[in-house]
């Protein structure tokens, strides 16, 4: 029994240990170009093992995730069924887009009459449900197999969780030494990336150009887009803070500083700025907490402050030499230039908030306008372009998104979800909004509900982690990284004696 907790602990490590990789040059049986998922389903196989052959019983807490899990895919199953009964343009949707189907279509047609929209909608229906399924086994589901890896050993939890991220991070920065190169001009980077981005990336995957071979002006690490590599950052810097509140300087605590600092200075030369926020969020909490309940690390958040500004400074001189720039930014680079396009820049008609308030405005219209079901899991492209202001379209990003969408069609080009709860708000209406937040809820009550000052530094750290990839969700969809964090979350109240209260209080607010 013991062997295959520890196997599941391997693939879950694997895992995260492959989360960069998600436009991989192989297509994997199953998972696609994802191989992070290969892991994960090996890791759900070894868990339906113990649980249907070694007849392991569940937990009383293992018992409630089951049926919150169960409700969440019904409900994503009815939303998709009605929006396809209520779907309004077929008239955009043809046999063309949907080629296994069209095969199928055809291959039947030679035998029995069949109806063309009758068997497209028939056809989206089992889209609809093979869609709710693995949605859930690609997010909550995730939380739910991390706590049972490790619900009776916490400080194994966190050993596996903080020396992976160490192996990985450290793999990151090795990589990012040959990108910096190239951005600098360095030919050495250039004959590296052009050997070792093809093998383990899709080049020209989506749209005839990404991602790219190089990333020009940006660092993006092993990652599709800097973007990717930021959201990343987002869960593992508050992890990496943990290593500073160690009583001891080990190999292991020094290794996690001086990571820290590479992570830091990739992330200034990424030029993310939802990453570059949300770090500064992350950081201002951790103040805040030393500040008001643990004023005895005044030490360590000075040693995190100086390292810090070693990486931002560091990153900021490696950016005056990049020569490969290919946007406005120029290479006088100083630190009112960096706040100013990566931090100020969020709010007002900066690079691309245009198209991205565009988008949000019309997804959350569509939500208004379907509150009860939404419209049914990736069935919101047509409804949101229609939703589009005259201004909007003027706009070239979103000009570009609805004229590639009308071109091949809304199953083969659709927006993208750029805030995760007007996304699920439009497919699936208030209810899938209160469900998906209901751990989200469950977790904010119990940090509110203990003292934060009985937390230790490594639960702080993840409670951190936590709230930073909470507030990615105005400009992203809830990634992995996001699941996992909140697997760890349920763990951390595993072992208080009040937690069935929190699901109590829980309750009550949903029957009010």
């Amino acid at each position: 029994m013991a062997s295959i907790v520890i196997w599941q602990r391997y693939m879950f490590m694997l895992m995260v240990l492959c989360l960069p990789f998600t436009h991989f040059s192989l297509d994997l049986p199953l998972v696609g170009k994802s191989p992070y998922l290969l892991f994960l389903l090996i890791g759900y196989t070894l868990f339906l093992f113990e649980y249907i052959i070694l007849r392991k019983s569940f937990n009383k807490w293992e018992k409630y995730g089951c049926i919150f899990l169960c409700i969440i895919t019904m409900w994503k199953v009815i939303t998709g069924i009605i929006g396809i009964i209520d779907y309004q343009y077929f008239e955009q949707i043809n046999l063309e887009q949907m080629e296994n189907f069209k095969n199928l279509f055809d291959n039947l047609s030679l035998y029995f009459p069949l109806n063309e929209e009758s068997s497209i909608k028939y056809w989206l229906i089992y889209k609809e449900i093979r869609g709710a399924i693995l949605n859930v086994v690609y997010s909550y589901l995730i939380s739910f197999w991390i706590y049972h890896i490790y619900k009776e050993n916490w400080k194994r939890a966190i050993y596996d969780l903080k020396k992976i991220t160490l192996v990985l991070c450290a793999i990151l920065s090795f990589y990012s030494i040959f990108e910096i190169n190239y951005l600098i001009g360095g030919n050495i980077g250039e004959s590296f990336l052009s050997i070792i981005n093809p093998i383990y990336m899709t080049i020209a995957d989506t749209h005839n150009w990404w991602p790219p071979m190089f990333w020009n002006g940006q660092l993006r690490s092993l990652f599709a887009e800097p973007s990717f590599f930021g959201i990343y950052t987002a869960m593992v810097i508050p992890i990496l803070f943990s290593f500073y509140f160690d009583r001891k300087i080990t190999y292991k605590s020094l290794t996690g500083r001086i990571v820290y600092i590479c992570i830091v200075t990739m992330l200034v030369l990424s030029k993310a700025r939802t990453a570059t926020v949300l770090f500064c969020i992350e950081f201002f909490l951790l103040i805040m907490w030393i500040c008001i309940y643990k004023r005895q690390y005044w030490k360590k958040i000075i040693s995190i402050g100086v390292c810090t500004c070693m990486a931002f400074f560091l990153g900021l001189i490696l950016m005056t030499q990049f020569n490969r720039e290919t946007n406005s930014y120029q290479n006088n680079v100083s630190v009112e230039s960096y706040v100013s396009q990566n931090l100020t820049s969020v709010v007002g008609n900066k690079r691309s908030n245009n198209a991205r308030f565009a988008n949000v405005r019309a997804t959350m219209l569509v939500g208004i306008q379907h509150p009860i079901f939404g419209v049914g899991y990736g069935l919101k492209d047509v409804y949101l372009d229609k939703n589009l202001q005259d201004d909007d379209r003027l706009v070239p990003e979103v000009a570009n998104w609805s004229r590639i969408m009308y071109e091949k069609g809304p199953l083969k080009s659709s927006y993208p979800t750029l805030n995760q709860i007007a996304g699920v708000f439009a497919e699936e209406g208030l209810i899938g909004v209160l469900l998906f937040m209901t751990p989200i809820l469950g977790i904010i009550i119990g940090v509110i509900k203990y003292r934060i000052n009985s937390f230790d530094s490594e639960r702080i750290c993840l409670i951190i982690s936590f709230i930073g990839l909470c507030c990615a969700f105005f400009s992203n969809i809830a990634t992995v990284e996001f699941f996992i964090i909140t697997g760890f979350m349920i763990l951390l109240f595993e072992h208080y004696r009040e937690f069935n209260l929190i699901l109590q209080e829980v309750s009550r607010l949903f029957r009010r």
